[in-house]
């Protein structure tokens, strides 16, 4: 009996059918639980390569969200000719303006994408650029410059 529990409520004695356990818990099973959910998140987990020069961004408090909508427009030099294409269908050069301002006046918060060939002149891509800044949209040229580009090596 002396290894058994023993205690009292509302008049009643109660005994326990357990033995009292002493000494300390065991915190093996507890540290390799957190181990493996360290490794897990550390695997689990992107991290993004940021090129340039190491800079301190300011903190700012919470912004407002819009949704931008975005359209690529293609050019393509095919035997000597450029082909302008907006969402997969070839327009003209007037046609283009004509959509841009239509896609301006449907929504203000989109943005275009130029895609061009390295053999397009660069004159059409500015003339496309200009359509758009008259239309009111933001544009931007898409280019591939990862492979020309190097990574930043900061030293001490």
């Amino acid at each position: 009996m002396s290894d058994r529990h023993q205690y009292r409520a509302k008049g009643r004695r109660y005994r326990s059918k357990l033995p009292m356990l002493s000494g300390r818990p065991d915190l093996t099973p507890l540290i390799d639980v957190l181990f493996l959910s360290l490794i897990f998140f550390m695997l689990s987990s992107s991290f993004v390569k940021m090129y340039g020069i190491k800079v301190e961004i300011p903190k700012v408090g919470p912004t407002r969200y819009s949704s931008v909508e975005k359209y690529i427009i293609s050019v393509v030099r095919s035997n000597e000719r450029d082909l302008i294409y907006f969402k997969d269908e070839e327009l003209s050069l007037n046609d283009l303006a004509e959509r841009l301002a239509d896609l301006a006046a449907d929504s203000p918060n989109s943005t275009v994408v130029i895609c061009a060939d390295g053999g397009v002149p660069f004159e059409l891509v500015a003339n496309i650029m200009a359509m758009a800044e008259r239309a009111r949209l933001a544009s931007f040229i898409a280019v591939n410059g990862e492979s020309l580009r190097k990574e930043a090596v900061f030293e001490k």
